[in-house]
């Protein structure tokens, strides 16, 4: 297993209710978490995954530059 991704196991058993790819290279260094994650699930490891949208703001009218 390449060292990232035992780091990325690592901070997936540390922080159990998830991370997120700006999670990952802030602590761990990786900017491919989506590979990390592949390269788990082709070694055994059952990780779920959800997409998360970002957040919106309605457009205000009043808001001055």
């Amino acid at each position: 297993m390449k060292p990232s991704t035992a780091a990325t196991l690592d901070l997936l058993r540390w922080q159990p209710a998830g991370i997120t790819a700006l999670d990952a290279l802030d602590r761990i260094g990786s900017f491919r978490l989506g590979a990390r994650v592949w390269e788990l699930r082709a070694a055994g490891y059952d990780v779920t995954s959800e997409r998360n949208y970002p957040l919106t703001v309605e457009r205000c009218d009043d808001v001055r530059a």
